[in-house]
């Protein structure tokens, strides 16, 4: 079971989701909604995001993508 740290972290982002996609409907690149997206992140919580952040893509212990990009990721304090 996630811990409670887990589920609030989830429920702020979807929330933040939601109100963007309530807000520009549809129609737009996924850049737009991107920027929307960690615009409001940024705006009504604490969190670091950043945008692209390039990752390595492993399975079973073994780097199988290179580097890849993810669109947004919470740096600050992760689960420690």
């Amino acid at each position: 079971m996630p811990s409670p740290d887990v589920n609030c972290i989830t429920q702020k982002i979807i929330g933040c989701a939601y109100d963007v996609s309530n807000a520009l409907r549809t129609g737009f690149v996924e850049k737009i909604y991107e920027n929307a997206l960690v615009h409001r992140i940024r705006k009504v919580t604490d969190f670091i995001v950043a945008q692209q952040h390039p990752i390595k893509v492993t399975y079973d212990g073994v780097i199988i993508g290179g580097f890849s990009r993810i669109c947004l990721w919470k740096i600050a304090c992760w689960l420690s």
